[in-house]
């Protein structure tokens, strides 16, 4: 994991806010659920986008945090959701991780939408920094 620079002042302690991670690796997934327990988040694991669809669907109140991959198998790709999810909930925390989108496609998300877009392979205290300063800016809590 890596660790913050010392004069940051930036926590990454969650306060039981509800993260949906929405992740196809069942190992990278496993280690992101442990890193957002460990760190006081409640998550909601989904390995597929029909399995996110269902979290968001029944949760959508709560989910205060969308992390997603954008290659996700199911109905549809990680894009697609995140995007669908920051319309119906303006001000949910999104980020999707990617390892194949083009600096023109990033530039182009993050003009047009709040998503963020976090270039794989990522270092956890990246994610979660965007993830403390968007819960910052004042995101809804449902």
């Amino acid at each position: 994991m890596n660790h913050p620079p010392a004069t940051t002042g930036l926590t990454l302690q969650g306060n039981r806010e509800t993260v949906l991670v929405m992740e196809d690796d069942d190992h990278l997934r496993a280690m992101l659920v442990r890193t957002f327990e460990r760190l006081n988040y409640h998550v909601l694991p989904a390995s597929n986008s029909n399995e996110g669809l269902r979290h968001w669907t029944a949760h959508r109140d709560s989910i205060r945090v969308v992390v997603s991959d954008n290659e996700l198998g199911g109905m549809c790709d990680g894009w697609t959701l995140v995007r669908q999810f920051s319309e119906e909930k303006p001000g949910v925390v999104a980020i999707l991780a990617s390892g194949s989108l083009t600096r023109s496609q990033i530039d182009m998300m993050h003009r047009t939408t709040s998503i963020r877009c976090l270039p794989k392979p990522y270092g956890l205290y990246d994610l979660f920094s965007l993830i403390r300063e968007g819960l910052k800016k004042g995101a809804p809590g449902g």
